[in-house]
């Protein structure tokens, strides 16, 4: 990128995983113009006389009120503007952003939004609103590859990855800051150290000089690096920057995926090992794990 080229950030992120704030911090921070498709969907409903939520229903049957969207989306890209915008898949209509998700866990997500007291979100407890959060992301993510062929959520489709879960949002705003200037070096990938899980490896594989994980369950697994891990857990780190060797599906080792080797080599004893090891415990266990 030039000093000329004008500066494009697309943020997206699960739910209560905090990308308003952050995008808004960048705002501040840039000072650049701030766009989002929920602005794009408040305009679109208060011009039709009905509310936001009148208009998703619509949406479903009338296909004319996403291609809208989408097209006010694609022309920011050719509006020679710079701008941060706040939306689902403005990673797939302007590709040349820098594109940003944020992860986290549902049950950490659910407390932020309950603290939060979302007038338009309620839940009778945190495990009904985790429950709810995670209906929700699979639900929009199936939408998404059904009618866009597009797999929402795959840290690959992104520049800059960052599990906000232990980080505050200042933290992760310079995370994405510094990112920015560095675009181009490779994929960012960046961990919160207390909710990598580890999977058996060799000493070897324990004192490499990179941490390597693998994704599944909405989990990232080490299979290398440990050490590095251990004693970023023990210094309070919040993050730690991570490479992904594979998510879900894809190929990991001799044929097997990541979703089928992390169920089959993380264990509750492997975890629970981990754990004492370092005096915390986790905050969210995949649903595969019975731990106690």
């Amino acid at each position: 990128m030039s000093n000329n080229d004008p500066v494009r950030i697309s943020i997206t992120g699960e739910l209560g995983s905090g990308k308003s704030t952050v995008a808004k911090a960048l705002v501040a921070a840039m000072n650049i113009e701030f766009f989002s498709t929920g602005g794009f969907q408040r305009e679109m409903a208060a011009k039709l006389g009905i509310t936001t939520l009148e208009l998703n229903h619509r949406a479903d049957t009338d296909p004319s009120i996403d291609e809208e969207i989408d097209g006010r989306t694609k022309a920011l890209g050719q509006s020679g503007k710079s701008f941060i915008i706040d939306s689902r898949l403005a990673w797939r209509f302007l590709p040349a952003s820098f594109k940003v998700f944020l992860v986290c866990p549902p049950n950490i997500a659910a407390q932020r939004i309950i603290s939060q007291e979302r007038v338009s979100e309620t839940y009778e407890s945190a495990e009904h609103a985790t429950r709810q959060l995670m209906e929700r992301q699979t639900s929009e993510r199936l939408r998404f590859l059904k009618t866009y062929d597009a797999k929402q959520g795959h840290y690959r489709n992104y520049d800059c990855v960052i599990d906000t879960s232990q980080a505050n949002p200042e933290q992760v705003t310079q995370a994405v800051l510094d990112g920015f200037k560095r675009n181009g070096s490779g994929h960012l990938m960046l961990a919160a150290p207390r909710a990598l899980f580890p999977l058996p490896a060799s000493p070897d594989d324990m004192a490499q000089p990179r941490v390597k994980v693998i994704c599944a369950h909405r989990i990232w697994a080490v299979v290398s690096g440990h050490n590095i891990v251990s004693e970023s857990v023990k210094r309070g780190d919040t993050l730690l920057r991570v490479k992904l060797i594979a998510q879900d599906d894809e190929t990991y080792a001799a044929g097997k995926t990541a979703r089928s080797v992390i169920e089959d080599l993380l264990t509750p004893e492997g975890v629970h090992a981990w754990e004492s090891g370092h005096d915390f415990k986790f905050q969210n266990y995949p649903a595969f794990l019975q731990t106690t």
